[in-house]
């Protein structure tokens, strides 16, 4: 009995050997499973990253390419609000050039009048003349 003790002992730690070594085998496979898994993950974030960062470049770029244009713009823009007020002050002067203009032709009006005038009396002045005696005459001539 004591034999067939041993026996049936020995048959269990037989059993609970090839379940130990079956669940060493099924650890082992999910263990190599593991591996080629995380091998795979670890390209895939290779890829993933490099992705990112070439994708973060073009933003970059974008990012750049943007404010040099928002540079040009205000240059731009800038260049604009300077030909208006440069216009602006040209259409004032050729305003006050205008005006100038029309003074001086207004003046030159008078000066022309004045001058009609003047002769027109002088004529008118020289015709009186002719019809007063001398004595007359020398008065106006010292007169002028």
């Amino acid at each position: 009995t004591e034999i067939q003790s041993h026996q049936q002992h020995a048959q269990t730690l037989t059993v609970r050997l090839e379940k130990a070594e079956s669940m060493l085998t099924k650890l082992w496979e999910e263990n190599c499973a593991l591996r080629e898994d995380m091998k795979k993950y670890k390209r895939e974030k290779k890829v993933l990253v490099k992705e990112v960062r070439s994708l973060m470049e073009v933003i970059e770029e974008h990012k750049r390419q943007i404010e040099n244009e928002r540079r040009e713009l205000e240059d731009s823009q800038e260049q604009e609000q300077v030909a208006v007020l440069q216009l602006k002050k040209l259409q004032q002067q050729q305003q006050l050039d205008k005006q100038q203009q029309q003074k001086q032709q207004k003046q030159q009006h008078q000066k022309q009048e004045q001058v009609i005038n003047h002769q027109a009396n002088k004529n008118y002045n020289n015709k009186n003349r002719m019809k007063m005696g001398s004595e007359e005459k020398r008065l106006i001539l010292e007169v002028e």
